[in-house]
């Protein structure tokens, strides 16, 4: 396929004549001029997603520390605990 995208006259015109003409109706275009191999983004758009992207890891890396946080706590009680069931067996040792 070539790099070039071609126009005739009357597309053009029609084209022009759009109103309003928007960004999403010369997506459009460019779309069925290339079999939708090309398709046209508001910046804006692609702002907003990014944002999204970026709080979605941020809000991430709070349920992981949450998660790490709770884990600690688990296995300090569990070591707290065995340390207690230690002592408390070691008085039946018989030797």
């Amino acid at each position: 396929m070539s790099n070039q995208i071609i126009f005739t006259a009357e597309e053009l015109k029609h084209f022009s004549k759009t109103s309003p003409l928007t960004i999403h109706e010369l997506s459009k275009i460019i779309e069925s001029k290339t079999s939708q191999q090309y398709v046209i983004v508001q910046k804006d758009f692609v702002k907003a997603i990014s944002k999204q992207l970026f709080d979605n890891t941020l809000h991430i890396f709070d349920i992981n520390k949450f998660l790490s946080d709770i884990w600690s706590k688990v296995v300090e009680e569990n070591r707290a605990t065995t340390d207690k069931w230690k002592s408390e067996l070691s008085t039946f040792n018989v030797e």
